[in-house]
């Protein structure tokens, strides 16, 4: 199906080697490798002892991943299935993404004892099973051992995943770390993410059916989700070697999973996305040479000026985030806390109004669905208003960001426009537009190998089609406005994780003797002691999400001035009859391209 693509970049390749540009080279390579080996990504979470190390052995075949009966899965391991792969390679990537050949038993250390400059591992195994070719797996720590780091690992990639397997044990079921891990969950994936419920070491022949406990695991979950997903068991076996750990065979969902990533629609989504990216090449390619046709009709004093005004446009550029993007974000930041604390204030007299009006429930009864409803549903609800705040505070920033670059650019325009006025026409006077286009499409390119590289974690069909490269105005906007989207994302997935301290705080009236009289009292005071932890835990949390979106914001910024400084040639030395010919070619190929 991707053949005709492929067919269109050995086409495109002669007019790539002639702009001479390094980036769109590196682009081209690594969208020929996108389209030749197309990938889905699928992400194990789940409860510390879960099983997931074990169901991810059983597809390999062999014990790769750590499993112990206490947290061993220490680093996130991704695993990459290759058909019919001759030996398997083992690779660790630091946080800087630089990538590193290492041994089987380095790979097998590193999973449970972690360096301080590993992002995480990775290893190239065979599979014999067509469909689940170049299918990469991402075993994660269970969510009660996982780090701070780690989950702002698992807030980049969960919504760049195309499935997400959660596994839950059969005896254990539904804890209170699920509660807050689920909602954590349902904040950060896409709408179009495939959820599949794994209930494992069942009882054998269990049907998932009409088995009791797998009913309750399922209801919990879909009542969390609000989603019905689709559930796989996964039956008890005995270990039969000398590693006392058993292989578990998992046909039914492997099979699941190959065929959803292998269905026409997806296929086509996945086409669509790349036709996309093969076109703005062409054009980003098209816009150099012809920039540099009419970079070589200047003169030199021409030049210098232009060169000029190109460095004013950067500066002016990175002035916005003194300007602009710090003044907000201080305002921001230093509002929240107030607004935070009013929220603790709504949640508590929320919740002990609702205790007191349920009469009808005893403490169990009661405790329970305060966990399971009221501490999710209120937090949720309460914090909105704060959200909200911020969501709209951003989206006023973005609005700003976009004018201020736009009127830079406009400014630009107009002082190349009287550098070129009494000596050229019109289509020489689009070199304005053009240096734009040069500019921003180099940024683009930037971006998109940034965002979407091989050592990143970005890679779904949906992730592929939701990184379209835009013209300027649009991707001014658009890059602004993804920024502001995935982190009020994350400040969702931030709430609804820390209402989990809520819940194992209100847990511990379970445990308690307690007065039938006075259960409810306790039961108040057990959720002001919880929302208060609460508020104290997720102040500090949302504001770094703040200061990391402040510092992504400001990055940007500098990231547009950088690439218009490296459009900067102090001496052009751009031959009109090569450009004439180059031109030409362009032509040639848009032709052949059919654009």
């Amino acid at each position: 199906m991707y053949t005709s693509l492929l067919n269109k970049l050995d086409i495109l390749e002669p007019l790539i080697d002639a702009t001479g540009n390094p980036q769109l080279m590196d682009k081209a390579k690594f969208l020929y490798d996108r389209i030749s080996n197309p990938e889905s990504y699928v992400v194990f979470l789940g409860e510390t002892s879960s099983g997931k190390s074990s169901i991810i052995n059983g597809l390999i075949g062999s014990h790769l991943l750590p499993v112990k009966a206490s947290p061993s899965t220490a680093a996130i391991s991704e695993i990459v299935f290759k058909h019919h792969l001759q030996s398997a390679e083992y690779y660790s990537i630091s946080k800087d993404a630089k990538m590193r050949k290492i041994s089987e038993t380095d790979f097998r250390v590193l999973c449970e004892a972690p360096v301080s400059n590993l992002a995480r591992l990775r290893a190239h195994v065979s599979t014999n099973i067509q469909l689940l070719d170049n299918l990469r797996v991402f075993d994660t720590p269970g969510y009660g051992a996982i780090v701070e780091e780690h989950e702002e690992i698992l807030k980049d990639f969960i919504p760049n995943s195309d499935f997400v397997i959660y596994t839950v044990s059969y005896k254990v079921g539904i804890q209170e770390y699920d509660y807050s891990f689920l909602g954590f969950l349902k904040e950060l994936l896409r709408e179009d993410a495939k959820i599949v419920l794994v209930i494992n070491r069942c009882p054998i022949g269990a049907d998932v059916n009409t088995n009791p406990r797998i009913k309750e695991i399922r209801s919990y979950v879909s009542d969390l989700l609000n989603i019905e997903p689709q559930v796989f068991c996964i039956e008890n076996i005995v270990a039969t070697d000398e590693t006392g750990h058993a292989l578990p065979t998992c046909d039914n969902l492997w099979n699941y999973i190959g065929k959803q990533i292998s269905t026409e629609e997806r296929r086509k989504l996945l086409f669509e996305a790349f036709d996309g990216y093969i076109h703005d090449l062409y054009t980003e390619c098209d816009n150099v040479i012809q920039l540099k046709y009419k970079e070589a009709l200047l003169s030199d004093e021409e030049s210098r000026r232009i060169r000029m005004a190109q460095r004013e446009f950067a500066e002016q550029i990175r002035l916005a985030s003194k300007q602009l993007v710090e003044p907000t974000f201080a305002r921001i930041i230093s509002l929240l806390p107030k607004r935070i604390e009013d929220t603790e204030n709504r949640v508590n007299d929320f919740i002990i109004q609702k205790i007191y009006e349920a009469n009808r429930l005893e403490k169990d009864e009661m405790v329970a669905y305060t966990n399971s409803h009221l501490i999710p549903f209120t937090i949720k609800k309460e914090m909105g208003e704060v959200i909200t705040f911020i969501d709209v505070e951003l989206t006023d920033l973005n609005r700003q960001l976009q004018d201020y670059i736009q009127k830079e650019v406009v400014r630009f325009e107009d002082k190349v426009e009287v550098i070129l006025d009494s000596n050229f026409d019109k289509a020489v006077k689009s070199i304005a537009q053009e240096y734009i286009k040069k500019m921003m499409g180099n940024a683009l390119s930037e971006y998109f190998m940034m965002y979407a590289g091989a050592a990143g974690f970005r890679g779904g069909a949906a992730n592929a089609a939701s990184h379209s490269l835009k013209v300027f105005g649009n991707w001014i906007g658009k890059t602004f406005s993804k920024h502001t989207h995935e982190m009020v994302q994350k400040i969702g997935a931030t709430v609804a994780k820390g209402a989990g301290a809520i819940i194992a705080v209100v847990a511990e009236l379970l445990f308690e003797g307690y007065d039938l009289v006075r259960w409810k009292s306790k039961l108040t005071q057990k959720v002001q002691d919880g929302v208060h932890k609460w508020k104290e835990d997720t102040i500090p949390m949302i504001l770094k999400d703040m200061d990391n979106l402040m510092e992504t914001n400001i990055s940007t910024l500098y990231l547009i001035a950088k690439q218009m400084e490296d459009n900067i040639e102090e001496e052009p030395t751009a031959n009109i009859d090569e450009c004439k010919k180059n031109i030409e070619l362009s032509e040639s190929i848009k032709k052949q391209l059919n654009y």
